[in-house]
């Protein structure tokens, strides 16, 4: 999940209506960076939920939260 992905991303998000549920499935990423992180601690941060997300992604935003 590079920086371009994550623009896309965070457009797609706003441009949904407020009030919905939103949810990321994470099942095919497999490689993410500290950028990708932080994005993903964001989300989940406004109520966004991250489905399938690697055992390491989880802890990694956790860890993130967590400083």
């Amino acid at each position: 999940m590079g920086l371009e992905d994550i623009a896309e991303l965070e457009t797609q998000i706003k441009s949904e209506a407020s009030g919905r549920q939103l949810v990321l499935d994470l099942r095919h990423v497999t490689l993410v960076g500290q950028d990708a992180i932080a994005f993903l601690a964001r989300c989940e941060a406004d109520n966004v939920t991250l489905k399938n997300c690697a055992a390491y992604v989880r802890e990694w935003i956790t860890r993130q939260r967590e400083s």
